[in-house]
């Protein structure tokens, strides 16, 4: 049975909505890069590297995987006074969990700051202040996300990635180097703070929760601590063990390259970002056709964008980095771009198979899979980064991405199934292929260039993929009607 063309059509209009605030968060890393890497040095830059990877690591473990929870069962929720329970009972513990990691790290500061931040210990004290209020903004934008505001949420996403991308840039710019740029994020993110609380509790109105639903929250959420975690462990961990194997340097010589492959990873994030309630709702309402249905052209549409970015980044990734940052990053880490945009392809891949494990409350497995893939990462880069440097890093990337990934993928089998695209991936590959012949010729040199590449690229990849038929006849006459509204 097809979906209402009501809802795919909501679903659709939500996707490209986030997509425009994603675009601009994925983007910041690399239009940040000539600033930062020319005004700090590679040293200077590999420090507030190891700054945002901080970050990423905390955010977990403040988080617990709640917010998951939230939007599990207060998505499509009426009753006020659930959703206020529910909501400030999130809020409160994420705020508790935040003060314990704020004192954990003022108290080890010392020794955090000479490991990993040039001795620096000012810096850690801004992770102690910027840690709580990230992982509070990003209870407030799971709520929007929950009850399907995504006009507000995006709102606040380009809002925070516009003032913090200008504001960073002219503090850099302007001498003040990471202490500014830090100043700079936090005031960004406390402003953004009172603006969110102010606006959901004249919305739903305030109450001291009781915490009566916060067992079922953990229940549903705790397993999924170990996966997230391990998912930092695999996405950032490099960068720790980079810096402490072969200093600071190397992790700013590491971290554009492999930010530039990671871009893929703005493909998979607004379709998950809208997917997660649609099918939950769907789910609750009985029609599993329509959950299989929206997940089957998910993983179609998912792989059609990142397939020919994968192929594309890799093949321009020295020539970006030429541009973005220095000669010297590009002449030393274009080889590990390649490596992460497939890490990238593949953990989009699971993510659409994840919605699965979470919809019929497997989420150990979740954990199983992505605690036993970091575990991989963790040990082959023990191993590789001594001995092939940066490029064992984005090696061992790579393994664990496919390890985790195809436990995902298989388990999910077990609980609900749907039709996997195969013949459109073959097509998006042969396409993708074809692209990759006019983009090698052209062989870019400088911005100009670069961007008449990535042009005519697109292009030739989607005549070659309507010359496959990647696309049914129906699902063309849907987009022509989808354009017209």
């Amino acid at each position: 049975m097809a979906t209402s063309r009501k809802t795919y059509r909501k679903f659709a209009l939500d996707v490209i909505t986030v997509s425009s605030a994603n675009i601009l968060v994925a983007l910041s890393p690399i239009i940040l890069l000539p600033v930062l890497t020319r005004n700090l040095g590679v040293d200077g830059y590999g420090i507030f590297v190891q700054f945002n990877v901080t970050i990423a690591l905390a955010t977990p473990i403040v988080m617990f995987a709640i917010t998951g929870a939230m939007i599990r069962f207060l998505a499509g929720e009426k009753d006020t006074q659930v959703i206020r329970e529910g909501f400030y009972s999130v809020t409160l513990f994420v705020f508790g969990t935040g003060l314990i990691v704020s004192a954990l790290l003022v108290v080890f500061s010392k020794f955090l700051a000479a490991t990993f931040f040039g001795a620096d210990q000012r810096i850690v004290v801004m992770l102690a202040l910027i840690i709580p209020i990230t992982c509070l903004n990003f209870v407030f934008l799971m709520f929007f996300r929950t009850f399907g505001d995504v006009r507000r949420y995006t709102v606040f996403v380009v809002v925070q990635g516009c003032a913090e991308l200008g504001l960073i840039w002219y503090t850099v710019q302007s001498g003040h180097g990471i202490h500014g740029a830090t100043i700079c994020m936090l005031a960004v993110r406390g402003t953004l703070f009172l603006i969110m609380l102010y606006m959901i509790t004249s919305k739903i109105g305030f109450r001291v929760p009781i915490f009566s639903q916060l067992n079922k929250y953990l229940r549903f959420s705790v397993p999924y601590v170990p996966a997230n975690i391990a998912g930092w462990v695999i996405n950032s961990s490099d960068r720790y063990l980079i810096g402490i194997f072969l200093g600071a340097f190397f992790v700013g010589v590491y971290n554009p390259s492999y930010s530039l492959g990671n871009i893929i990873v703005l493909f998979i994030t607004p379709l998950e970002f809208v997917l997660f309630p649609t099918v939950v709702k769907l789910y609750h309402e009985g029609k599993q056709e329509e959950v299989r249905f929206l997940l089957h052209y998910a993983l179609k549409f998912f792989l059609f964008l990142a397939i020919p970015a994968a192929f594309g980044i890799s093949l321009l990734s020295k020539s970006l980095l030429i541009s973005l940052s220095t000669t010297e990053i590009a002449s030393r880490g274009y080889l590990i771009t390649p490596f992460v945009a497939c890490s990238a392809l593949i953990y989009g891949t699971a993510v659409i198979f994840n919605e699965v494990i979470a919809l019929s409350k497997k989420t150990r497995i979740a954990g199983i899979a992505w605690v036993s893939a970091s575990a991989i990462n963790l040990g082959l880069n023990l191993l590789f980064i001594p001995w092939l440097g940066i490029v064992g890093a984005a090696i061992t990337t790579l393994v664990a991405f496919t390890l985790g990934a195809a436990i995902v993928v298989r388990s999910s089998f077990k609980y609900l199934t749907f039709s996997i695209p195969w013949l459109a991936i073959c097509k998006s590959l042969v396409a993708s292929a074809v692209m990759s012949v006019f983009v090698w010729a052209m062989h870019p040199v400088g911005p100009t260039h670069i961007v008449i590449s990535i042009a005519g690229g697109a292009f030739i990849y989607g005549v070659a993929l309507v010359l496959l038929k990647g696309f049914t006849r129906q699902e063309l006459g849907f987009f022509r009607e989808f354009l017209r509204l």
